[in-house]
């Protein structure tokens, strides 16, 4: 899964504010890629399948909210996305887990 630590953020420490953006910024993500942990109807899941795989206003606003780059994590979420379809790789160097150098445009 994806771990904020890993997201762009600021260097300052996250607000209240930025911590519950955070809290809803994860539980979109885990919707997006079908790690649900709330009860939803068939067009909410539909919807919120394509949330984290598509640059949207809401998805830099989000971002923008929650303290994080919009385009560096919307960056990383592509490639979460092609790791977990096996597209690519993930690999350790130095025993710490790295993405794959891909560029998605």
């Amino acid at each position: 899964m994806v771990n904020l630590s890993s997201l762009e953020a600021d260097e300052r420490p996250a607000t209240p504010e930025q911590k519950l953006w955070r809290a809803v910024f994860m539980q979109a993500i885990q919707d997006t890629f079908g790690i649900c942990t709330v009860a939803m109807s068939r067009d909410e899941w539909r919807e919120s399948k394509w949330w984290g795989k598509i640059y949207t206003q809401d998805f830099i606003e989000l971002c923008e909210f929650a303290g994080f780059d919009p385009q560096k994590t919307f960056e990383k979420l592509k490639r979460y996305d092609l790791i977990k379809k096996g597209i690519i790789w993930n690999y350790t160097v130095n025993g710490k887990r790295k993405f794959a150098d891909v560029k998605v445009a």
